[in-house]
């Protein structure tokens, strides 16, 4: 991952009221996640596995989310499976939602990953610019 070359001001007003659901199943993740979008004053959705956010979207009317972040490897349902059902659930924005898939597994290939849906892959332990970076680059 590459270092990011965008003041973070910047990038932070870009995420400003931003609907965030993020499906993470380790705490720990989830509250680094949700402590970096708090410091951009996004609204966060923080859901423990992809069923939870499945249902959340579904829940939700048409293009309520602007972007999704889904750990790969959920118990229920995993963030590859999850990003399917959304991109074929039929809403309107369901081809349009950023979803990034977040993994610490350096052997999931970012191709594979586009291929099944999502926009982009971030490595775990996340680092702050680099998240802030891929969700900004609208």
């Amino acid at each position: 991952m590459g270092r990011c070359d965008m003041p973070i001001e910047k990038i932070t007003d870009a995420l400003k009221n931003k609907r965030v659901l993020v499906a993470e199943d380790e705490e720990i993740c989830r509250r680094i996640v949700e402590t970096v979008l708090q410091k951009c004053d996004a609204e966060i959705y923080l859901t423990k596995n992809g069923q939870e956010a499945l249902e959340l979207y579904l829940e939700k009317e048409d293009g309520f989310f602007d972007l999704a972040l889904f750990d790969l490897y959920m118990p229920i349902l995993s963030g590859d499976k999850t990003c399917q059902k959304i991109r074929e659930s039929g809403k309107s924005d369901a081809g349009s939602l950023q979803i990034v898939g977040l993994t610490a597994d350096l052997r999931t290939s970012e191709e594979e990953l586009l291929e099944k849906g999502f926009d982009a892959l971030l490595e775990k332990p996340l680092q702050y610019e680099e998240l802030l970076r891929i969700i900004s680059n609208d």
